[in-house]
């Protein structure tokens, strides 16, 4: 796992990123997560992503609750 400053704004979201590009979904859906969960952070692109890493999942019905 990636170390990071965790007060770093947007980090949780940057770090996903980069692992739904290397495929990594179980870790970038963490990341994601934790970015929903910040104050600061980006829910609505974080969702997006993991609604895009649930249909992967074959998870329509919580896909579709995150891409409302």
């Amino acid at each position: 796992m990636v170390q990071a400053d965790p007060r770093l704004p947007r980090i949780h979201f940057y770090l996903g990123y980069l692992y739904w590009e290397k495929k990594d979904y179980t870790e970038a859906a963490r990341e994601f997560e934790a970015e929903r969960a910040s104050p600061d952070g980006e829910q609505a692109q974080a969702e997006g992503y993991l609604g895009d890493i649930a249909m992967r999942h074959g998870d329509e019905q919580h896909a579709k609750e995150l891409l409302r």
